[in-house]
């Protein structure tokens, strides 16, 4: 049986995908591309958001979606 292979791309802050080559080239690619974001809230270590950075996130990866339906 072929396996398949599957790109693996952490999202930490560049969330545009013009500003992060290593997902431009992932998608670009003919492998299939898994993202993957998470959100650190570890107040301990200063990590806090406020409502208005969380909703930026928010808009930021709806609109990355919405360009990454394209490919």
């Amino acid at each position: 049986m072929k396996k398949d292979n599957i790109n693996i791309v952490l999202l930490k802050k560049d969330l545009r995908l013009q500003d992060n080559q290593v997902l431009y080239e992932a998608i670009c690619s003919k492998d299939r591309t898994l993202l993957l974001y998470t959100i650190e809230n570890n107040s301990s270590a200063g990590f806090n958001h406020s409502k208005r950075q969380i909703d930026f996130i928010k808009e930021s990866l709806l609109n990355l979606n919405n360009i990454l339906k394209l490919y």
